[in-house]
C-alpha cells in the first residue's frame, strides 16, 4: 500500500487503501498502533485476533464489557492523513477523518449480504 494524497470529503476510499492480508479495498481498515506499514480489514483482523467471524460490527466496533470499542485485536482504526504522508494516531484524528472512516463500510457488500457484520 503506497498512500497518496486524497480528500476526506471524497466518497469512499482511495484505491490504495486496501487490506494487507486479502487486498479487499474500500472498507474500514485497522493498523498496529504507531506503525503505518500495513493495515487489515475486519475479517483479517478477526482472524489475527482469533475472534469469531462477525465480531466486528457494521459500525466497526467490537463489544467489550465496558461497551463498544473501535480497537480490534490490538489494532486501531487506520485513518491516513490527506497528504498521504502517514496516519493519525487515535488521539489526534481530526473530526473529518473520523467521519470519513465511519462512513466506510466495515465489510464488502458480498459479506454483508451473507449476514456477516
Amino acid at each position: 500500500m503506497t498512500p497518496a494524497a486524497f480528500s476526506f470529503a471524497a466518497p469512499g476510499a482511495p484505491a490504495w487503501y486496501a487490506c494487507a492480508g486479502c487486498r479487499t479495498a474500500g472498507v474500514k481498515l485497522w493498523r498496529k498502533p504507531h506503525i503505518d506499514v500495513a493495515a487489515w480489514c475486519a475479517a483479517c483482523a478477526e482472524r489475527a485476533g482469533k475472534m469469531p467471524e462477525g465480531a466486528v460490527g457494521a459500525d466497526g466496533c467490537v463489544e467489550r464489557s465496558w461497551g463498544r470499542d473501535v480497537q480490534v485485536a490490538g489494532l486501531v482504526p487506520y485513518v491516513p492523513d490527506e497528504e498521504g504522508l502517514g496516519a493519525y494516531g487515535c488521539a489526534n484524528i481530526p473530526a473529518a477523518g473520523a467521519a470519513w472512516w465511519r462512513r466506510l463500510p466495515t465489510r464488502p457488500a458480498a459479506d454483508v449480504s451473507k449476514g456477516v457484520g
